[in-house]
């Protein structure tokens, strides 16, 4: 899906979609209000990220 160039880039990637993940959660006040399937998308691109940048 994602395929970054570098590792400095990858890792850029990574924190931004964290990022969003924080805002979304923390723009709740419960996390209940969090849909799973978006936050389990999301984690599931940063755990791809950090695969490619330690191969």
């Amino acid at each position: 899906m994602l395929k970054p160039l570098t590792p400095a880039q990858a890792i850029e990637q990574a924190e931004m979609i964290l990022s969003v993940v924080e805002s979304l959660v923390g723009s709740k006040e419960d996390l209940h209000d969090v849909r799973g399937d978006e936050l389990a998308m999301l984690l599931s691109i940063v755990r791809e990220i950090l695969t490619n940048v330690t191969k």
